[in-house]
């Protein structure tokens, strides 16, 4: 991905961390030859030298072969995104979308069978944890009929993990506007019904 330095922000692993927080489903690209998938991802990153991302697939589906035998992959991270009115400048402009979004381009490993059955465990942690916050419903918890039907499908799936040394992340949220004019455009998205809340918190910090 080609990424405009302006638009090129610091603490890489920090953004993706915020995009997978927002948005586990990430996009699952493989090179030879050029498969897609769309798969909830876990960022990996603290107490740990090495940050990563871990996803799982099912093993019928043909791309986790394909990953098997060439496991060079493209894993996007999809941040907010905002269309943006030029009715919202307070200088000439023209439509164009805010948005944020991550790219890691590696090698990954396959996981065994333990670490994959860690995996989803704590996937399912993480994401009940973040459901409960948003929509105050108490957090889904495994009963025993549950972990019964976990043993048995946790066979029919496979695991991957992927490092972020080769990661970029894009952040186009305005900063080629004027203070003055990233200012007003933040004044009437606040006021506005519909908008991306995390797209205009990401324009705050970066203002």
């Amino acid at each position: 991905m080609w990424v405009n330095k302006l638009y090129e922000p610091t603490e890489a692993v920090a953004w993706i961390r915020e995009f997978v927080n927002e948005n586990t489903l990430s996009t699952i690209i493989t090179h030879t030859p050029v498969q897609v998938a769309h798969m909830p991802v876990e960022l990996i990153d603290q107490e740990t030298d090495q940050p990563k991302l871990i996803f799982h697939m099912p093993i019928v589906d043909p791309i986790s072969q394909v990953i098997a035998d060439a496991p060079r992959i493209t894993v996007v991270i999809h941040g907010p995104q905002q269309y943006i009115s030029p009715a919202l400048y307070q200088d000439v402009g023209l439509p164009t979308f805010n948005y944020g979004v991550a790219e890691v381009d590696d090698v990954c490993r396959s996981l065994s069978r333990a670490e994959l059955g860690d995996h989803l465990y704590r996937l399912i942690e993480e994401r009940e944890q973040l459901f409960a916050t948003h929509t105050g419903q108490p957090a889904w918890k495994l009963t025993a009929a549950a972990e019964e039907r976990f043993d048995r499908l946790l066979p029919m799936l496979v695991g991957f993990e992927i490092g972020l040394d080769n990661a970029q992340v894009k952040l186009k949220m305005g900063q080629n506007r004027t203070a003055a004019d990233r200012r007003f455009t933040l004044s009437h998205l606040r006021e506005t019904e519909g908008i991306n809340q995390t797209a205009v918190r990401i324009m705050e910090a970066l203002s």
